[in-house]
């Protein structure tokens, strides 16, 4: 298993880690980006989506931008995809959302098998949220970019939960909030600043 977890973007320091994952020179990577988690926010919101993008950039890696809205009941065709790609990258946003999503697109039992044929995975904030077994307390259950269904099961990829942004001043009270409620039900509970992250292999 090759997974890279953050809270936003590639912090710099694991830049050189993230590219040993891969074991390919920056242009040479192929990625797929995808946006789900950040689609339901407009564009003038989704800003934590550019750190990562202007990175790929950096690299002139080439770049497929991938929405798993496209591809309901259509798992296959996702696969075949992603599998066409060194790294699969999954943007912040909103995890019911995400959640949701990788239901509908067979996304959920697809990446178990990408991740035991060591495809690198990455996901950051939301998606690295969902990996951890609960994404209780995400979000208010009344948002409305929360998507039409609220599951709040996360993908047992880890035996821990991610906690993003507990350094940023916009989130880090709510997201604080969030890991003591997560530990005071008994979920082993990490905490990432901005400038952290996690590999699990």
């Amino acid at each position: 298993m090759k997974l890279f977890l953050s809270s936003l973007g590639v912090p710099k320091q694991y830049e050189k880690k993230l590219l040993q994952m891969i074991g390919k020179t920056p242009s040479d990577v192929r990625i797929a980006f995808i946006t789900t988690a950040a689609n339901p926010y407009p564009k003038k919101m989704q800003a934590f989506t550019e750190k990562a993008k202007k990175l790929f950039d950096e690299w002139q890696a080439t770049v497929t931008y991938v929405s798993l809205e496209d591809y309901r009941g259509r798992p296959e065709a996702l696969e075949k995809i992603l599998r066409q790609n060194d790294l699969i990258w999954l943007a912040g946003g909103n995890c019911y959302y995400l959640r949701y999503w990788m239901r509908e697109s067979g996304f959920d039992q697809i990446l178990p098998k990408l991740l035991a044929d060591n495809v690198v995975v990455a996901g950051e904030s939301a998606a690295a949220m969902v990996m951890g077994s609960t994404i209780k307390y995400a979000h208010d259950l009344q948002e409305p970019e929360n998507g039409p269904e609220i599951i709040q099961d996360g993908l047992g990829v880890v035996d821990y939960n991610i906690v993003p942004h507990v350094d940023s001043p916009k989130h880090s009270k709510e997201m604080r909030k969030m890991a003591d409620r997560l530990k005071h039900e008994g979920y082993k509970t990490l905490l990432l600043s901005d400038e952290e992250a996690i590999i699990a292999s």
